[in-house]
């Protein structure tokens, strides 16, 4: 895909360059003359229609580059068998990001992970849990409808594997917090206040896919930053939107020892961790 890329851009340079160079000479042979100034006209018409032309090629060819590597990541995750009802894969999580989610819990041997919002990609980390003993998921989510269809495809992954097994307590739970306003003006978020959440942590992996209005998400921090050890790793999806950029940026000026890397998948993805307690961080892509 990269040397497709390259030799399609090459293509486009070149053809940029041609059209200057044919600008100088054709204004050298008729200058001065109408003809000339009709010339420039067109050929200048024509350099805007292949600086438009290399726009749209570049944008084209990453949204492949982006589906290619979503497409990789789906055969690598193939290897997690889910008999889902096709109503609940619609609302699917991008596979790249849940490949990403997964390599972090396999390397880091994460035990406790917290994620905002649920779906398919809760059912791919209870998955990867299950291979560790007295690992555990919660997830916050405001829909109690979905609430309570996540959790049913929760239980059922957890009894296919587990019967007679009572050495892994593997557990995977679904919360339903409504979206609240803890102080006049301030946006709202999940009602962590409702429940003792405390008892489920501290937790390593914070994925962060909720609440569904993105902006609300720049709380998530400020709010949620004492349920996690120090080591804990925070995890981003929707990473190309300005709202989440704009809070990576403002968290990292409040938190100086954190760090954060963005990786290009289908939507973006963000990684923070604390670089003094994580100095070597080994991350699953370049």
């Amino acid at each position: 895909m990269k040397l497709i890329k390259e030799k399609a851009l090459g293509l486009v340079g070149i053809s940029f360059g041609g059209v200057l160079l044919f600008i100088v000479i054709g204004y050298s042979l008729v200058a001065r003359s109408e003809l000339a100034i009709t010339l420039l006209v067109t050929l200048v018409v024509v350099v805007v229609l292949n600086l438009v032309l290399f726009r749209n090629l570049r944008l084209h060819l990453d949204i492949i580059e982006r589906q290619l590597t979503a497409l990789q990541s789906s055969i690598v995750l193939s290897r997690v068998p889910l008999n889902r009802p096709a109503s609940f894969l619609r609302h699917a999580a991008a596979p790249d990001f849940i490949e990403i989610i997964s390599e972090i819990i396999r390397r880091r041997s994460i035990s406790k992970v917290l994620e905002l919002g649920c779906g398919t990609s809760s059912l791919y980390i209870t998955s990867i849990l299950k291979q560790t003993k007295n690992a555990s998921l919660l997830c916050l989510e405001d829909n109690l409808a979905w609430v309570r269809l996540v959790q049913s495809e929760l239980d059922s992954l957890l009894k296919e594997d587990d019967e007679g097994n009572s050495a892994n307590a593997t557990s995977a739970n679904v919360l339903h917090l409504p979206l609240v306003a803890m102080h006049p003006g301030q946006l709202p978020f999940y009602d962590i206040g409702a429940v003792d959440i405390d008892k489920y942590g501290p937790f390593d992996l914070l994925v962060v896919d909720g609440p569904s209005e993105v902006r609300l998400r720049e709380q998530v921090f400020p709010l949620l930053k004492g349920l996690l050890v120090p080591s804990a790793i925070v995890i981003l999806d929707d990473g190309d939107l300005s709202e989440i950029r704009k809070a990576v940026t403002n968290w990292l000026e409040q938190e100086k020892t954190w760090q954060a890397r963005y990786y290009r998948t289908i939507k973006g993805t963000w990684i923070m961790w604390n670089s003094e307690m994580n100095p070597s961080l080994l991350l699953p892509f370049p």
